[in-house]
């Protein structure tokens, strides 16, 4: 079975329509599989399905997936609000008419907050369902790609414990055959210790244990004595 590691990086990218959109996967070392999924508003019902694919594929991992969409002012377009419009003019010729001056000019008007905006596309939903299809279709590239980066970087490491586990039998069978390991080698060195421990027993006195400390004993408190008291010599 080959080695897959549990870290790599994919992407995928296309588009649909206008829609410019990429996928983004990052996988880290997990005991289990934890998949992180975080899309632009209006693509939530993508997320769902893209962790389908995600547990499809993987098995462990911490994953975190990301959607960008861009769709290239294609199709934007702009939008009055009429009624902000309509209170601004409103108001605007109520000041001046209290504070004088001259009429509100138009851009000034629209470049007010709220008066112009861009507006939403409306799309149907069978233009939807085509969409996030292909989106789909481009995620499963994505997930695709990261299978293969793992088992690449899988591929490496299995190279490396390779030559780990190598080394380790050859030490194995080297500490095997060492001569130091041989039966009449370990009788040998047995015998050697024993017989330096019976040497060690012989010179020990079993009836009196003790005998050896009792002379140095008296000896040294005679010695002692003869300091304190001397002897006149004749």
């Amino acid at each position: 079975m080959p080695l897959s590691s549990m870290t790599g990086y994919a992407r995928a990218s296309s588009a649909f329509d206008g829609l410019h959109w990429q996928w983004e996967i990052k996988s880290v070392n997990g005991k289990g599989l934890d998949v992180r999924c975080r899309v632009p508003p209006g693509f939530e019902t993508l997320d769902l399905p893209v962790r389908e694919i995600a547990q499809k594929n993987l098995k462990r991992g911490n994953i975190q997936i990301s959607l960008t969409c861009d769709r290239g002012g294609t199709e934007q377009r702009l939008a009055v609000n009429e009624m902000a419009l309509e209170q601004v003019v409103v108001l605007a010729e109520r000041l001046r008419e209290r504070l004088g001056g001259a009429p509100p000019q138009i851009e000034s008007l629209l470049a007010l907050r709220g008066v112009m905006d861009v507006a939403a596309s409306i799309e149907d939903e069978a233009q939807i369902a085509k969409r996030d299809k292909a989106m789909l279709a481009s995620a499963e590239e994505a997930f695709h790609a990261l299978t293969i980066a793992r088992k690449a970087e899988g591929a490496k490491l299995a190279g490396v414990l390779s030559l780990h586990l190598d080394r380790i039998e050859k030490l194995a069978l080297a500490a095997r055959d060492n001569p130091a390991r041989t039966v009449e080698a370990i009788r040998v060195r047995l015998a050697e210790q024993v017989a330096r421990l019976m040497d060690a027993n012989s010179s020990f006195d079993q009836d009196c244990p003790y005998r050896g400390g009792a002379e140095a004993s008296s000896v040294r408190r005679t010695g002692r004595a003869a300091t304190r008291f001397p002897v006149a010599g004749v």
